[in-house]
C-alpha cells in the first residue's frame, strides 16, 4: 500500500497532500506510537518531495515535543480564530458571511450579513462551527418550504449555553498553549531595557590596569 501511494504521488506529480482532521492520527496508545506516526509522514515526504500539510486541532502540537528530527523537518502555523476585537477580523468575516449567504440554495438571499455581531458572538469566531450551523438552519427552511433563512431558523439551531462554554474553553487553551510553548517570541527593546554596563570601581589607591607607553621618550622640550 506505501509503494503504491508513492507511486500515484510521483505519477500525479504532487506538489502537497493535505491531511483534515490530523488530530486522529494521534489517538494512538503511548507517545511511542505517535511518533511512529510522524515518522512514517516524514519518511513519505523525504522519498516522495512531497508536502504534507496536518490540518486539525491544538491536540497537533503535541508533534512539537516527540523528538528533534520531527520538530526541526516540521513548522507551524496557527488559524486562530475571528475576533471581535480586531477591525480587520470583522471585515473577513463578514466577508465569509457574505460567500455564505450568495450560495444557499434558496429563492431569495438572505441578508444575514445585518447580523454579523451576532453570528460572530455565537460561532465564537469559527468559520467551521458557522457553516454547521447554517446548514442546520438552512434544513428547517427547507422542510418548511420556505424562500430565505431568516432570523427564527438561525436561533432555533443555535448552540446550547453548555456546548459553547465548551468549545470556548477548549479553544482558550489551546490558544494559551499556543502562545507559551510554540509562537515565536517578538523581543522589543526600548532604551530602559538596555542598560549600560556599570563602571567597576576599584579600590582606594590602586593602581587602574592600563597600556604603559614603551620605548624611548624622543620629545625633550
Amino acid at each position: 500500500m506505501r509503494r503504491a501511494l508513492e507511486k500515484s504521488m510521483r505519477h500525479h506529480k504532487l506538489t502537497a497532500l493535505m491531511i483534515d482532521e490530523a488530530q486522529h492520527l494521534l489517538m494512538v496508545a503511548g507517545g511511542k506510537q505517535m511518533l511512529h506516526q510522524m515518522n512514517w509522514i516524514k519518511s513519505l515526504a523525504n522519498i516522495t518531495g512531497v508536502v504534507h500539510i496536518l490540518f486539525g486541532t491544538y491536540d497537533l502540537l503535541n508533534c512539537c515535543h516527540l523528538s528533534g528530527q520531527v520538530s526541526r523537518r516540521s513548522d507551524d502555523i496557527h488559524l486562530p480564530r475571528y475576533s471581535t476585537d480586531n477591525k480587520e477580523d470583522i471585515a473577513e468575516f463578514m466577508r465569509i458571511i457574505r460567500t455564505f449567504q450568495a450560495h444557499l440554495p434558496l429563492l431569495e438571499e438572505p441578508c444575514l450579513v445585518e447580523q454579523y455581531e451576532y453570528l460572530l458572538d455565537y460561532s465564537s469566531g469559527s468559520v467551521g462551527l458557522l457553516k454547521t450551523w447554517l446548514t442546520k438552519a438552512l434544513r428547517n427552511a427547507l422542510a418548511e418550504n420556505a424562500t430565505t433563512l431568516n432570523i427564527k431558523y438561525i436561533q432555533q439551531n443555535e448552540y446550547s449555553k453548555a456546548r459553547r462554554q465548551q468549545i470556548e474553553q477548549e479553544a482558550q487553551a489551546g490558544e494559551k498553549r499556543w502562545r507559551n510553548d510554540v509562537a515565536p517570541v517578538a523581543l522589543s527593546l526600548t532604551n530602559e531595557d538596555v542598560k549600560q554596563p556599570s563602571q567597576a570601581k576599584g579600590r582606594v589607591g590602586k593602581r587602574q590596569a592600563k597600556r604603559d607607553t614603551v620605548g624611548i621618550n624622543l620629545d625633550v622640550s
